[in-house]
């Protein structure tokens, strides 16, 4: 039987491998908070909306949102995940766009170095989260109304 849950964990991991990063989030936006239904090289189930990257990314609806230095970045330099013991410098996030329910939250990958990515990471990590939309539409249309 196919496992929702572990194919999206599937498709983080790959995310993280791809484009060279320790950690790998499906991250959901509920209410004033930003969930991590999917975890890979992090502890933390859930940060506060104004604490996190993917905030900003779900407004760009349509594309990868990319901080190469989080602490050059005037939006996130004094962001606690930047200055905390996380230590966050890196951050790339494609929105999980439903054709229900809009935008849910991001796959999205993050460092604790500055780094760049090219133009296939970009066009791959935009593909893996459209794949994990498509898993998390199928979920929520599977739950009882």
């Amino acid at each position: 039987m196919f496992n929702q849950d572990q194919a999206c964990l599937d498709l983080a991991r790959s995310a993280a491998q791809l484009c060279d990063t320790p950690i790998a989030l499906v991250s959901l936006k509920v209410e004033d908070r930003q969930w991590f239904q999917t975890r890979v090289g992090l502890d933390a189930k859930e940060i506060p909306s104004r604490e996190s990257f993917c905030e900003c990314a779900m407004q760009f609806c349509d594309e990868v949102l990319v901080v190469e230095d989080a602490k050059t970045d005037p939006r996130f330099a004094d962001n606690a995940l930047v200055t905390g013991p996380l230590g966050i410098r890196f951050y790339a996030g494609a929105p999980l766009v439903t054709s229900k329910k809009g935008v849910l939250g991001n796959l999205c990958v993050l460092d604790v170095k500055p780094k760049k990515m090219n133009p296939e990471q970009l066009e791959m990590l935009a593909f893996l989260s459209k794949q994990v939309a498509i898993i998390l539409e199928e979920k929520l249309d599977s739950l009882p109304a």
